[in-house]
């Protein structure tokens, strides 16, 4: 019989889940549970502790998550034989990425988590879904397996969607997940601070008003999930910082673009940034300041300023960027810093802490105001070219 049916008196006045997650903990790390050995049913262990299947089923998770257990799918879960050390991580991409507007982040990401494995001798296993949309909320049957077969030790989601949601965080691995959201897991961009430096950047500069463009739904907008969308707390922010600023805003200077995940490319995303800028530059009433969340929206923009030969005395543009891709602009533009490498860093570690058997909370990475060198790409060179030629 399991050790863990044995009797086992609960307090009273403590939630039932935490107790139960912090008994079997401690009987796994004392050994009092072997690795390998088997865990009665969550329905025999639900009946035997007086409580809910959900409540049992809840406080296992996190031991699923911190590899102490682990879950054979339709066979039942196990204390984990665990490895020596964490020598090999897979890393999560769906195969639409690559041309998705966030593909340039994740490539980033890939190549910084890359390095960083290397550099502490764990192997990266790159995987990429290869199934439609239709399938993607369901187990992905090869990961999965290579999981049971301790192929996989650590699992790495550069990006998240709804539909993955529903099953990776139930993955007997230690998981990772660059989202927005506030599990102890994730990994989360400080959105407030976005919009706190943006605004404080375009104040700097003397605009009076500002207009928003930003690659997600309107502010009213729910995800699949039912909830409001990731970027409401960088809106809710921006709203706080523009009228702290005393900047005035108009609700037709405010440009969301929010497709369905996975359907849009980079381009799609560019071409909404010339679409929305030409829009905005055709109104009556424009604004001096523009805030971009995002460079590849950046890049449509850019476009349209040239054509449209908006001079760098009637706006003043501010955008975040990658810290490690380069946003060619002739024409004068702020960058708020994004680094990739820091977000890889957290990630890395939040697997790491799991698979130590530490506690873990959300990680947020700050953005940053890029230093001179650091902004934008500006034509200087193929000018001195040009009067070099010119003078020939």
């Amino acid at each position: 019989m399991s050790k863990l049916l044995q009797t086992v008196e609960f307090a009273p006045h403590w939630p039932v889940q935490g107790q139960i997650r912090k008994l079997v903990r401690r009987m796994v790390e004392s050994g009092e549970l072997e690795p390998g050995e088997r865990l009665p049913s969550t329905q025999v262990l639900a009946k035997h502790w007086n409580t809910d299947v959900r409540t049992v089923h809840f406080a296992m998770l996190p031991l699923v998550r911190q590899g102490l257990l682990t879950r054979v799918s339709r066979v039942g879960t196990f204390v984990r034989r665990r490895e020596a050390k964490l020598s090999r991580i897979a890393i999560y991409m769906k195969g639409e990425q690559f041309g998705a507007m966030d593909g340039p982040l994740h490539l980033a990401l890939m190549a910084e988590l890359q390095k960083l494995m290397r550099e502490r001798d764990i192997q990266p296993d790159i995987w990429i879904d290869p199934r439609p949309l239709d399938e993607r909320h369901m187990v992905w049957p090869a990961l999965e397996q290579a999981i049971q077969e301790r192929r996989i030790h650590a699992l790495i989601v550069p990006q998240a969607s709804p539909d993955i949601m529903s099953w990776i965080p139930g993955l007997s691995v230690p998981v990772a997940v660059f989202a927005s959201g506030e599990d102890p897991f994730m990994v989360n961009l400080d959105n407030r601070q976005a919009a706190i430096l943006g605004i404080q950047a375009l104040r700097d500069q003397g605009c009076r008003s500002v207009s928003l463009m930003i690659g997600a739904k309107s502010r009213n907008a729910l995800d699949p999930s039912g909830r409001t969308h990731a970027l409401a707390p960088f809106l809710q922010q921006f709203d706080l910082s523009a009228e702290e600023a005393q900047l005035v805003t108009r609700s037709e200077w405010m440009m969301y673009y929010g497709p369905i995940p996975g359907t849009a490319t980079s381009v799609d995303y560019e071409a909404f940034g010339y679409e929305a800028f030409r829009r905005l530059w055709s109104m009556p009433h424009r604004p001096d300041g523009l805030l971009l969340i995002d460079n590849v929206i950046a890049k449509g923009v850019i476009a349209a300023m040239l054509q449209l030969q908006v001079e760098p005395e009637q706006l003043k543009v501010v955008t975040t960027k990658l810290a490690h891709v380069r946003l060619f602009s002739p024409v004068p533009i702020t960058c708020i810093l994004v680094d990739d490498r820091a977000i890889a860093e957290a990630l890395l570690t939040q697997v790491e802490k799991q698979f130590n058997g530490e506690p873990c909370q959300t990680i947020y990475v700050s953005p940053r105001m890029a230093a001179p060198h650091e902004g934008c790409v500006s034509p200087h060179p193929i000018q001195e070219m040009e009067a070099l030629t010119a003078s020939s």
